[in-house]
């Protein structure tokens, strides 16, 4: 979410290198065109303007999921419920409703576009709408690199050779520009083949799981899907044409498990020095449910030769899809929740530096939902009209104090009256008050709070030497959070 503020971060550079610079290692070229359009005209007020150009990309998506299901099957029962899931993909709630995700939504919408012309289309005017296709999806996300190499390998298969060249060398050709020009740096890529080998199995399982669990609200149904589409695929493959619901059905399931393939592969070499934790955290879930959600409805149909049959796979792909509105009405509303907290602590933040608060320099403001946006940038937002810098209430100035008045610096040995606090422990930090800490273990922690409101943060404690500082006048009480910390008060500043 805090990506979104670099997003219309224009730095006076020409527009289209901007544009063009790539973001995380990533070309977004239509969602920053977007965000700055906006950022100019409404600042950061109504989010839900944001949102439009991905949920336009999310409804091209579900309509595109539709005919190739409807072409593979030719039951609208079967495509109908494939796309009433593919709207409400559970998994996928914090990619809907995060608007910069757009990089995603829209690379997707894209493939999906090439990957149906391939399928069923020939001709100069699909060419040229193919080859669009692929020029707005790679400047739009690198997710769109899978689904045109499937696109690819289809146009192959029916030997339309200069189709295949261009929706292949487009995005592949792309990436090499980017690759060459910026030289994006990837914090998170794997290390190597041994890494990749030895943890790409587990990394796949957990984004693959998370995206299953999370759509059928059942954690322990994901080996069962997984093994049903490798095995139901195969068979599909393997089956006579004669038996196949129509011509053109393998040919989609096959574009669409190499799009879900090739994009595994590419988060494994690029994402595989992620935190574990982060593993499971869906926000790729979205990538792999709008390839494999239309394989499973299609093997469904497959499976479904009778009107019964018929009625009992769309009474089970409604269910999924109550169940991704279930997804949606229970997690949404703490994820606007976060935002709408985001947004009025920068606008309290934001008036109380108008208001000549002291603070130290170096501290964000809002480190949780805007961590790139400085003291200096808040300001600026507020001065051109971006912002609306107001306190909105006693908890949101207090933990806009609590981040721009309170820091953790490196000190000298610990020296004082020093005690071991263990977890769930607390000691008061009067007004100038030095207090200096020391981590127990690498994962040691406090969190920091006034005894007013529900305010706190969280200050990750470093086995070196550490002084809490403060420009506040106002005492605060300490809480280890994490493992155990030294704690030494030589005396007032």
């Amino acid at each position: 979410m805090s990506d979104e503020f670099d997003y219309f971060n224009f730095r006076g550079e020409p527009l289209i290198v901007w544009l063009l610079r790539p973001h995380n290692e990533h070309t977004i070229v239509f969602t920053k065109a977007w965000f700055a359009l906006l950022g100019n005209f409404v600042g950061l007020r109504s989010y839900v303007l944001y949102m439009i150009p991905i949920v336009a990309c999310h409804l091209v998506v579900v309509a595109t999921i539709y005919r190739l299901t409807w072409r593979s099957t030719n039951s609208r029962v079967i495509a109908t419920g494939v796309a009433l899931v593919s709207l409400a993909m559970g998994a996928a709630v914090g990619t809907l409703t995060w608007a910069g995700q757009l990089q995603y939504v829209g690379s997707v919408a894209a493939g999906l576009i090439v990957v149906s012309l391939a399928i069923e289309s020939s001709g100069r005017r699909e060419l040229a709408i193919a080859m669009i296709a692929a020029v707005v999806g790679t400047l739009n996300g690198s997710a769109f690199v899978a689904f045109g190499l499937a696109a690819a390998l289809v146009y192959g298969r029916r030997r339309l050779w200069t189709e295949a060249l261009a929706v292949a060398a487009i995005p592949l050709g792309w990436e090499v520009i980017n690759r060459l020009v910026w030289a994006p740096q990837d914090p998170y890529a794997a290390t190597g083949l041994g890494q990749i080998l030895d943890q790409g199995p587990s990394f796949a399982y957990a984004i693959l799981d998370t995206a299953i669990s999370w759509t059928l609200l059942e954690t322990y149904l994901s080996v069962v899907v997984l093994a049903a589409l490798v095995l139901g695929t195969l068979t599909l493959i393997s089956l006579d044409s004669r038996r196949r619901r129509t011509a053109v059905s393998r040919r989609v399931v096959v574009a669409l498990v190499v799009a879900a393939i090739l994009t595994m592969f590419s988060l494994i070499v690029a994402r595989l020095s992620l935190p574990a934790g982060s593993w499971h955290a869906g926000q790729y879930s979205y990538l792999f449910l709008a390839s494999l959600v239309p394989v499973g409805g299609i093997l469904l149909g497959h499976m479904a030769r009778s009107r019964a049959a018929l009625v009992t796979a769309g009474i089970v792909l409604l269910t999924v899809s109550v169940m991704g509105v279930a997804t949606f009405y229970v997690i949404s509303p703490s994820l606007q929740s976060r935002k709408t907290n985001g947004a009025h602590l920068m606008q309290t933040a934001a008036a109380e530096l108008n208001a000549g608060m002291p603070t130290f320099p170096d501290q964000i403001p809002v480190p949780d939902t805007a961590s790139t946006v400085s003291q200096e940038r808040l300001r600026a937002l507020a001065a051109t009209g971006q912002l609306d810098a107001t306190i909105v209430g006693p908890v949101e100035a207090d933990q806009a104090s609590l981040n721009m008045q309170w820091r953790l610096v490196p000190a000298s040995q610990a020296a004082g009256t020093c005690r071991d606090l263990t977890v769930g422990e607390s000691f008061a930090v009067p007004v100038g008050m030095v207090v200096l800490m020391a981590g127990l273990s690498p994962d040691s922690a406090v969190h920091l709070q006034y005894t007013s409101t529900s305010a706190s943060r969280q200050f990750p404690v470093p086995l070196a030497t550490v002084s809490l500082q403060s420009v506040s006048q106002r005492p605060a009480v300490v809480t280890v959070e994490a493992a155990s910390v030294l704690v030494c008060m030589p005396g007032r500043v």
